[in-house]
C-alpha cells in the first residue's frame, strides 16, 4: 500500500495497493488527497473480505486508520502474524511490488498527464494555487481515474513472465481458493467481526 505523488502538484493524488504474491492490483484511486487517513481507510474497507496475512505501508499519517482496522480484524487469529504483527511499516522505496508498479503506471498513463499539466503550467495557465488545483480536479480527475481503471484491468488480466509453480495471470492467482503450491495468505473475516464503518467519506 502506497501513495503516488507525481500529479499531486496539480491537485490529483493517487493511492494504490498491490498483492505481493499475485501482483494483483487491489485498488488504484485518484482523488483530491492521499493524506487523509479516512480516505485511505475507505479504500481498504472496500477490499476487506479476507484480510491479507500481512499489510505493508510507509509511516505516513494517512495509514494510521488502516493500521488500526487491520490489527483489529486480525486480533483473534491464531497464526504467527496475528494482531499487531500483521501490519508492517517500512520505507516506501523498499516496498518492491508497489514501487515496481509505479514505474509501469508512469509509462502507461501518468507520464502523459505529467506532460500535459506541465504544458498548461508553462503556458501560464496554472499557478499552483487552490483555485487552479480545483479546476484541474474538476476537468481531469474523472479522466485520470478512468485511465487508471483501464491500466489496472489490463495489468490484472495480462500474462506475467513465467514463475515456477505459479499461474501466469494475476486475477487467476488471487481468485484461486488456494494458490498453486502455496498456502493462501488471505484470512477470512466474518461480518460479525468487521466494524460497521461507512465506505464513503465527506
Amino acid at each position: 500500500m502506497d501513495s503516488y505523488d507525481k500529479l499531486k502538484p496539480f491537485g490529483i493524488c493517487i493511492n494504490g495497493c498491490i498483492d505481493g504474491y499475485s501482483r494483483y492490483v487491489l485498488w488504484m484511486e485518484a482523488y483530491t488527497t492521499n493524506n487523509d487517513p479516512k480516505v485511505i481507510a475507505s479504500y481498504y474497507l472496500q477490499c476487506v473480505g479476507g484480510c491479507p496475512e500481512r499489510l505493508r505501508a510507509d509511516r505516513g499519517t494517512e495509514n494510521g486508520h488502516v493500521e488500526g482496522m487491520h490489527n483489529f480484524l486480525r486480533r483473534e487469529h491464531g497464526d504467527a502474524f496475528a494482531g499487531e504483527k500483521s501490519f508492517l511499516y517500512g520505507h516506501s522505496t523498499a516496498n518492491q511490488r508497489i514501487e515496481s508498479w509505479w514505474g509501469i503506471l508512469r509509462k502507461q498513463s501518468v507520464q502523459f498527464w505529467m506532460n500535459l499539466f506541465k504544458s498548461v503550467q508553462d503556458a501560464g495557465h496554472f499557478s499552483g494555487d487552490s483555485l487552479d488545483k480545483s479546476l484541474m480536479q474538476f476537468c481531469f480527475l474523472e479522466l485520470v481515474q478512468k485511465e487508471l481503471d483501464e491500466v489496472v484491468r489490463t495489468w490484472n488480466s495480462h500474462r506475467i513472465r513465467p514463475v515456477p509453480s505459479r499461474a501466469a495471470v494475476p486475477i487467476a492467482i488471487i481468485s484461486a481458493a488456494v494458490p498453486i503450491s502455496s498456502a493462501s495468505a488471505a484470512v477470512p473475516v466474518s461480518p460479525a467481526t468487521a466494524p460497521a464503518v461507512p465506505l464513503t467519506t465527506t
